[in-house]
């Protein structure tokens, strides 16, 4: 006659004679697997931690780039035509503004650091 002990969730069919070295050697060897499971779980866990904190340091540095690339452009423009006269109509419209958007979006930027 065996006997079923449970365990932690686990089912564990004792021989007749009641050997525990069995038993033992089985929980071990459940106990080692999950554990296995629970180090891959977590490896993943801080890989995924790592590779979000990275997007947001790339989101910080491209932040603090736009703002200093729209400073300068300001600053470039202000300087550029403080003292001009402009025929009416024309000046700091549409068109200065979008090759100011066009310059930026053309422009090569290395955001590693």
């Amino acid at each position: 006659m065996s006997t079923c002990v449970l365990v932690c969730g686990c089912t564990i069919r004792l021989a007749a004679g009641g050997s525990t070295e069995a038993a033992m050697l089985a929980l071990q060897e459940q106990l080692h697997e999950k554990e296995m499971r629970l180090t891959d779980v977590q490896l993943e866990a801080l890989s995924s931690a790592h590779q979000l904190q990275q997007l947001q340091d790339t989101i910080t540095r491209m932040k603090v780039l736009y703002l200093a690339c729209r400073a300068y452009f300001r600053k470039f423009t202000k300087k550029r035509y403080r003292n001009r006269e402009f025929p009416k109509g024309e000046g700091l419209g549409k068109t200065t503004r979008s090759r100011q958007h066009s310059a930026i979006s053309t422009t090569n930027v290395n955001l590693s650091n």
